[in-house]
């Protein structure tokens, strides 16, 4: 190990050292909790029979951001998150019979949700006098929607380097990506014996949708979803291109991280138009808190992939107090040398980027095109962390179903699409690439090895000047401190 790989060996361990794991925090100082878009929030629960909401409690500390946490603080952390959800659900059960029903919801998702180091209630509120009795119970720091959203080779991968880090032997070997998507073909050949864990969150709230899960469950920890009847028209077409692009391996060509393995999550529930697929922020937490399960239990985790989005307004700035908990599982996440990489959306905006990937701790990635230009129908801002190859995009995809129409049957097993859903897998792929090389390497470190790497490309729209994905072995690697550097300007 160099002197400079040692050096951050050793503030790593400091930092665990000084940082104990989440503990409960101070007593509620009683003031009412925020609510995320009060006025919206509050009209959606005055009009609606049910509105989904998330509900950030007290209870824990988080650790300082990019500080290293070790399996043992996050399993304390997730053991006492799990204390304040179940004190949370105690103290509405004393508010008496009127507020049963909103005790039962509380109960049932504290015992039955999944368990992470946040601590979380989702549910579906029924009244706008049930939204203010939550926000005046002590303890609760903030209110927020679950909010809908949607579901966004072998040219591409040679542009960022892919066959020159191979010669140096560096695939992904040990190294596992996670998909939160439309669920993986784990039979596909160019996915064979490659996803190692599945799990299926589907929530089934988007456009009134049924969930996805097994045994027709919206909480599935544990189980994939047979791509046969997943999703209907869609099938699991979008996350199987997805696992591809970060991790397929062929005769012909292969992904970015042709060695790496994968962890799926299914996420996403049927809407109300052919083709399409929903997903909510709930359902992305859980994948999240799921993740971060496998990654205290020993998993080698590089990377999540969200190539997803919230619906919400552009913007190119963080988005963090709109989606509170969501940024604290992506830090989490970072603070296990875990990435959440996410797509810039399809929007064609030169002004602004979406959410998940408006927030300051992921990973925002836009596309290019062919010619190595800014694709114009990919969303890029100040607020964007690199660019990857997102046009003509050739992956796996299921073939033939006989519960799918023409549109969604790919009989050769592979599909040619483009959007920044697929340029965010490059980066997911490459950061399996770069882990392999030095496992102990900060979301901070990758980053800007990968942007070092990349060559300059200027966005007409906005004269932003972003970098592209690219590892150049051996020099980048080894990942140096490279000062300056600047993901936009």
């Amino acid at each position: 190990m160099t002197e400079l790989w040692a050096r951050l060996a050793g503030t790593g361990i400091v930092a665990i050292a000084l940082w104990s794991g989440a503990h409960p925090s101070s007593a509620s100082s009683g003031a009412a909790a925020r609510i995320v878009d009060e006025q919206g929030l509050t009209r959606l629960a005055m009009e609606s029979e049910r509105v989904p909401i998330i509900i950030e409690l007290e209870g824990t500390t988080d650790p300082p951001l990019d500080q290293q946490v070790s399996a043992t603080a996050l399993r304390r952390a997730i053991s006492n998150a799990y204390k304040a959800e179940m004190n949370f659900a105690r103290r509405v059960r004393r508010l008496g019979f009127e507020w049963l029903s909103l005790y039962r919801r509380i109960r049932d998702n504290v015992r039955h949700g999944v368990r992470g180091p946040v601590p979380t209630v989702m549910i579906e509120i029924t009244s706008a006098a049930e939204l203010e009795q939550i926000r005046g119970i002590p303890g609760v720091i903030s209110i927020a929607e679950n909010r809908s959203g949607t579901v966004e080779l072998a040219q591409s991968v040679p542009k960022i380097g892919g066959p020159t880090a191979a010669q140096y032997g560096w695939t992904g070997r040990g190294q596992t990506v996670a998909i939160i998507d439309t669920g993986v073909d784990k039979t596909h050949p160019f996915l064979a014996g490659k996803v190692i864990g599945e799990a299926c969150y589907s929530e089934g709230t988007f456009n009134n949708g049924p969930p996805y899960c097994p045994n027709g469950r919206g909480s599935y920890p544990g189980a994939g979803v047979p791509c046969s009847w997943n999703l209907g028209y869609q099938n699991c077409w979008h996350g199987t291109m997805v696992a591809g692009v970060a991790a397929g391996k062929g005769p012909d060509f292969n992904g970015v991280a042709p060695e790496a393995t994968v962890l799926s999550v299914q996420g996403a529930s049927a809407t109300s138009f052919a083709g399409g697929a929903g997903i909510t922020e709930g359902a992305i937490i859980d994948g999240l808190s799921w993740v971060l399960g496998q990654s205290s239990r020993g998993t080698a985790i590089a990377a999540v992939n969200l190539s997803v989005q919230i619906n919400g307004s552009l913007t190119d700035s963080a988005c963090d107090s709109d989606h509170p908990v969501l940024k604290r599982y992506i830090d989490w996440l970072r603070n296990r040398g875990i990435a959440t990489v996410a797509a810039t959306g399809n929007d064609g905006s030169g002004t602004g980027i979406i959410a998940p990937a408006c927030i300051s701790s992921a990973i925002a990635v836009g596309a290019t095109t062919d010619s190595d230009q800014v694709a114009g129908f990919s969303n890029n801002a100040r607020n964007t962390t690199m660019l990857a190859p997102g046009e003509s995009i050739t992956s796996s995809a299921p073939t033939s179903d006989r519960n799918n129409p023409p549109l969604w049957q790919f009989p050769s097993g592979f599909h040619t699409s483009e959007g920044t859903s697929f340029a965010a897998p490059h980066v997911t792929g490459a950061w399996a690439v770069l882990k392999q090389a030095k496992p102990d390497a900060t979301v901070d470190d990758v980053r800007r090895a990968l942007i070092g790497g990349g060559a300059p490309i200027a966005d007409p729209r906005n004269g932003l000047v972003a970098n592209v994905n690219y590892f150049s072995p051996p020099a980048t690697i080894r990942i140096p401190h490279r000062q300056g550097l600047n993901t936009c300007s």
